[in-house]
């Protein structure tokens, strides 16, 4: 059985993660490092991973088997009739979960593609490339977009494919106006906590 961590716990932790980052390292260091992708950053990575946030209760196992993983992402099972020749059917024949890959919004327009892409003996599984990064989500502060990576969902559902998001924070996608900005430590994690909130909350139970 796999149970959701619930989201007082999850703030907790963002909470206590955010705090002790900056504590070290100093708020205008740390918009630094958002930027330029520093050591540290695996401090606040660990924490706001946008990936199903999940606790194992009954299997010992670092991820629940194929079959419980499927059903909890609600991805439909790769079907017996369908020919076993291509990296996921591959991946699936030898008791993985899936293999999948990530694509751009831009590359959708391509129909050879596509087409490839679609193909679930191809790929079980999709990430977006940059449309849940936060200059892509959040291009100014408070200002939420979901576009891009609600056509990235999409295309994963109409496919049967698992879909997994993208890190709430990546240094290669922070938007100028925390780069660019000098802030005080408090404020710093208030800006960083409202973006992950905003959207994870966003995908909730898509992923």
């Amino acid at each position: 059985m796999v149970e959701a961590i619930d989201w007082p716990t999850l703030q907790e932790w963002m909470q206590i993660a955010t705090s002790v980052w900056i504590e070290l390292a100093g708020a205008s260091s740390v918009a630094n490092e958002l930027q330029h992708g520093h050591v540290k950053l695996w401090i606040w990575g660990l924490v706001v991973l946008f990936t199903p946030v999940l606790r194992v209760i009954e299997h010992p196992s670092p991820c629940p088997p194929p079959a419980a993983w499927l059903a909890y992402s609600g991805a439909a099972p790769l079907p017996s009739s369908l020919p076993r020749s291509g990296f996921n059917a591959a991946a699936r024949s030898s008791g993985k979960l899936y293999f999948g890959t990530a694509t751009n919004n831009y590359q959708l327009n391509d129909t050879a593609y596509v087409a490839i892409l679609d193909d679930r003996a191809m790929f079980g599984q999709l990430t977006p490339a940059k449309a849940m990064n936060w200059n892509y989500t959040e291009p100014e502060r408070g200002v939420f977009t979901s576009g891009q990576g609600d056509q990235i969902v999409a295309l994963a559902r109409q496919g049967g494919k698992l879909m997994r998001g993208h890190d709430c924070v990546w240094y290669n996608g922070v938007p100028a106006w925390v780069a660019n900005t000098t802030w005080t430590a408090p404020e710093l994690a208030e800006v960083v906590q409202e973006h992950c909130f905003n959207i994870v909350r966003r995908w909730e139970g898509q992923m």
